[in-house]
């Protein structure tokens, strides 16, 4: 057997790297091979390439790969199995510090999160349990589509308005 290989405390990996630097999901726990699944949803069906990520670690946490998500995506997505004020908080925390949601000296990003909902999940199968709570790969693919929204928004008001504009001129040139 090879010699066993010990993680770096505080050291996240990047498991999937994307093209593009429009997304990429942020993972700690067992989500990753899920957040894996999305990411080759999102490129076959959609066309993004995702950047996918294990923090590995919630503490200490790795404030130079979250930094380098932020600086080099658009949007960034926890993914957890935690309650509200875990992994995604301390993310978020560094994410304000450095300026990063506000455009303080950066383009702001969209950061969104993904953890078990405050509620009862029954007794079942890991995998019933999770689609229960929304954790799977389908669940990320619609926590991406929620994000985009306000940017095919913005294209949707821009094309009306190139139409509208394309339509007076042309009753001002008749």
């Amino acid at each position: 057997m090879p010699e066993p290989r010990f993680l770096e405390p505080g050291k996240g990996r990047i498991a999937r790297e994307g093209r593009d630097g429009t997304l990429a999901i942020l993972s700690i726990g067992g989500r990753l091979r899920e957040s894996l699944k999305a990411a080759e949803e999102l490129e076959e069906k959609y066309g993004i390439s995702a950047t996918v990520a294990d923090a590995r670690w919630v503490k200490p946490l790795d404030k130079k790969l979250v930094g380098w998500l932020a600086a080099d995506h658009r949007a960034v997505i926890t993914i957890e199995e935690n309650a509200i004020g875990g992994f995604a908080a301390q993310v978020q925390q560094v994410l304000l510090d450095e300026g990063y949601l506000d455009g303080l000296g950066k383009t702001p990003i969209a950061l969104r999160s993904m953890v078990l909902p405050d509620r009862w999940i029954d007794h079942n199968t890991p995998e019933l349990q999770y689609d229960d709570a929304k954790l799977n790969a389908q669940h990320i693919i619609d926590k991406v589509w929620q994000n985009q929204r306000p940017c095919i928004g913005d294209f949707v008001i821009t094309l009306i308005h190139q139409v509208s504009q394309k339509s007076r001129n042309q009753i001002i040139s008749q």
